[in-house]
Parts: structure tokens; sequence; C-alpha cells
């Protein structure tokens, strides 16, 4: 199991909790992580995208995992997954599934199921597959459950969290190996392979997430022709997958001594971090976190930005948006990735540190220094 019993037990727990307290009488799982996140097998190991499988979580009952069987991979998921029972469906798919969700769902007598049907969701079965399954049931109300789903992975555990750790150290231990092995004659592709050589290296998994940029082009993919020149910036921003895990955040070094305006672009980003650290704790509004940095970055003479970040964990990108629209507020446990800063044509100067917010402020995820690195050529 990918968690521990203890970890496992919280969450369907949790889930059941919040669940009853708006009248929802199971949840219907169908997304990848979703799935991983509640039966506790890897994310990606064993789902098949071609033969769906999906999750019910009663409130009342055990569980149930619903799978293309009986097949080896279902035997492995109830001999390795938090989740016991796991029920199987016969081809086609476009039948077998929704019958056998129809089936269990009557058995279970649920009249009100959730779903990932919100923002960040995605419905891990064919979308015909699903209609079929709600004709099949005109007594029931499928309703969206994305908000209950993320009030949970929002807010990451220790076992998590030191998943995150892990994928920060390789991150930034690995970036700042490349900073030392660039050489005069390297392209932005011939980087990104070397980082990405490196990552794997030091136990990090794929894909790994990475933008790159070294010159006036606003391009954040890496280029096979474009050489790092003197005089630039190589502005490095990605992260490395660690169980499951992953993370996202972006450092800066000058090709050469930097110029006093490359100097003066990455100091205000710095200062304008260490005004918005300054701020965070639980009850904090997430949309104050945004307009400070979007303030701070005007008086600096540089372009508005309504957002100032996002989270991440078994994504990339993960709510919370940290927006000047978005009304939610700051609660222990959340874990935030706080990035802006500007993009000119003396190079990017885009600076991000993971955290989580603690009960009187914030531990810091990414061990990684924001000091401008040189590389002396």
């Amino acid at each position: 199991m990918e968690f521990s019993v203890e970890e496992m037990s919280r969450r369907l727990e949790t889930v059941r909790t919040r669940m009853d307290a708006v009248g929802i009488d199971c949840m219907l799982i169908t997304g990848v992580e979703n799935c991983s996140y509640f039966v506790g097998v890897p994310v990606g190991g064993l789902f098949q995208t071609r033969r769906p499988w999906c999750v019910l979580i009663p409130v009342r009952s055990e569980p149930v995992v619903v799978m293309r069987g009986p097949s080896a991979t279902a035997r492995t998921v109830q001999l390795n997954g938090f989740v016991k029972r796991v029920e199987g469906y016969a081809f086609p798919v476009a039948s077998g599934l929704p019958n056998k969700l129809a089936e269990l769902l009557e058995e279970l007598g649920a009249r009100r199921v959730a779903c990932e049907l919100g923002l960040e969701m995605r419905l891990g079965i064919p979308p015909a597959d699903f209609q079929t399954l709600v004709g099949l049931l005109p007594g029931v109300e499928f309703v969206d459950g994305s908000s209950i789903i993320w009030s949970l992975r929002m807010f990451k555990s220790p076992e998590e969290v030191a998943r995150l750790r892990k994928a920060c150290e390789i991150t930034s231990t690995t970036r700042q190996r490349v900073f030392q092995q660039v050489q005069p004659g390297m392209t932005e592709g011939d980087v990104a392979e070397l980082w990405a050589d490196l990552m794997h290296q030091a136990g990090g998994s794929g894909p790994f997430f990475m933008f790159i940029n070294s010159g006036p082009v606003p391009d954040l993919l890496a280029s096979p022709t474009k050489r790092i020149e003197r005089g630039e910036t190589l502005w490095l921003d990605g992260g490395v997958y660690y169980k499951g895990y992953t993370c996202d955040f972006s450092r800066v070094a000058s090709v050469g001594p930097p110029s006093p305006r490359q100097r003066r672009l990455h100091q205000d980003t710095v200062d304008v971090l260490d005004l918005v650290f300054e701020q965070i704790r639980p009850g904090v509004p997430v949309a104050d976190i945004a307009r400070l940095a979007a303030t701070e970055l005007q008086r600096r003479g540089y372009k508005s930005q309504d957002t100032a970040g996002h989270s991440m964990g078994m994504l990339i990108n993960e709510p919370p948006m940290l927006t000047t629209w978005n009304d939610m507020v700051l609660r222990e446990g959340l874990v935030a990735g706080i990035e802006f800063g500007p993009a000119e044509a003396e190079g990017f100067f885009v600076l991000e540190q993971l955290i989580q917010v603690t009960r009187d402020g914030y531990d810091l995820l990414t061990p990684e220094s924001t000091d401008m690195v040189l590389i002396d050529w």
C-alpha cells in the first residue's frame, strides 16, 4: 500500500463525514489521481484508460473498486490497496461498466451520488458511459462532488509532505548541478536533456515538468537550436515526480556577470516574495496575497498580475489558485506555490517557493536559494 493504514483510514473517514454533512449517499470516483488517493495504489501504475476503473465510497458501507475483471490487475489492487472489495465488469466497457455501477449503486441504496464534475476534475470514464449510467438510475441524483474531494487533497498530510519535500530536494540539487555544468555552445535542448538525466539519476520519476528560457523571446519550451549566450539569463522552471507527488518552481542564473538591470529585476522579485511571505498565516484571504504581490510589482514599474501562484501535489497545478478573485482563506495544512515575477527582454525573473501553511506561519518546502546564480564564462 502506498500510504499507512492510519493515513488511508483518515482519508476515508474524513470524506464520509463531509459527504454526510451535505446529504451525499455515495461518491463515484473516476479520475486516476483520485482513485489512487482513496484506494492507496500508485498513481498511473495500474490504471488503464481503455479499461476504466472507479471507486464507490458510500457513507456507511465499505468502499468498492470497480474495474475490468476478473483479472490479474484487479487481484493486484485487492492485495496491495486499502480497499479490499473489488468488483469486476465484463467487456465491452460501454455496457459492462455502466451496468455494474448501476447494480452496485442500487445495492448500496444510493439516492444522491457525487461525481468529479467540477473545476480541476476529469471524469475518468467515457461521457457516453456516464450518460448511460444516469439513464439506468432515473431515481438517483448525480451532483458535483469536486469541492469535497479538493477539501481533502488541498491539505497535505505529513506522509504526502514527505514526498513533496523529496521531489523539491531532487529538483533543487539537480538544477544547481545543471547551472554548474552548462558549457559554451550548449542549446536549450541540451540543457533540458541534461536536467532530465540528472533528475532520473537522483531518484526522480517522470514525466518531468520543464520550462526553459535563455533569451529575450518569451518562449517557455526548450529550443533544440537556441544556444546559451553570454549576457543572457538562463531560467529553469520545473519539477520531478517522487512516488506520485510532484513540484514546480523556478530559479534563474546569469550567463556571465549580470547587468544592473538584470540585478534589479531579480532583486525586485525577491523583495516582493519576502513581503508576501510576511503575510502567510492561517486566516489570511488568498486574494490578499495575490493583491499584495500585484500591487508591489506594479509599484516597482512592472505589469500587474492577478495570479500569485497555485498548489501542487499529485498534479503540477492544483487548487487553490492564488488569485485576486479567490474567496478562500489560508488554513493550516494547505500547500501552495507562491509564484510571480517579471518577464522582460533582459530575461525571465519569475521565482516560486512551495510552502505549507502552519499554525502560526508557514513551512518552506523548497530548499533551493533564490539567489541568482553566476555561470562564469
